[in-house]
């Protein structure tokens, strides 16, 4: 399995671990209906016409925005608490009283980064590692919009494997460096 159904599967086996102990200590019944999203929109809007559904005290939501908002009217409509717990660029939470969002959300997140450059590093320049071969993530743009007219930095490209002396060769000895990858990969 991939990196996200294994992170799904560890949820749903810590979940399942948690009821059990749960159901233990409270003597309650607890029923789980577990479905498969398919990672498609009509699956999950065919799985909300499920009469069961309408029972439901609380949903877990899959990690696309698209099924979160779905689930979240539907959550809405129908006085169903829902959870999201994987995606953290959903912002359902924010008007829907029966959204509750588990992970700190990206604009939070990327602003204690941003925070964190300006407290621990006042004195660093930034060299943002740009791999040509991967996407750039969605902070980078930020930090470099950020340290703009604050910091000196420079831009360092390379291909598949970064050249130790081509980099050193653009670097002062006297500096302190914070390197920045434009990616997450190896």
């Amino acid at each position: 399995p991939n990196k996200t159904a294994r992170l799904f599967t560890e949820f749903y086996k810590g979940f399942l671990l948690a009821v059990n102990e749960l159901k233990e200590k409270t003597d309650k019944r607890i029923n789980i209906y577990a479905y498969d999203s398919e990672g498609s929109i009509a699956t999950v809007r065919d799985l909300l016409e499920k009469e069961e559904m309408k029972k439901m005290d609380i949903v877990f939501a899959p990690d696309n925005n698209s099924q979160i908002s779905a689930i979240a009217e539907f959550g809405k409509a129908n006085n169903i608490n829902v959870v999201n717990t994987f995606s953290t660029k959903n912002e359902s939470y924010l008007d829907n009283p029966r959204v509750f969002h588990l992970n700190v959300p990206n604009v939070y997140m990327n602003l204690k980064v941003l925070n964190m450059i300006d407290s621990n590093f006042p004195d660093y320049d930034i060299v943002f590692l740009n791999n040509a071969q991967s996407e750039s993530k969605e902070i980078t743009a930020q930090i470099k919009a950020h340290v703009k007219g604050r910091f000196t930095y420079h831009e360092f490209d390379f291909s598949t494997v970064i050249n130790a002396e081509e980099l050193s060769a653009s670097l002062l000895q006297s500096r302190k460096y914070l390197f920045i990858p434009n990616s997450s990969s190896k």
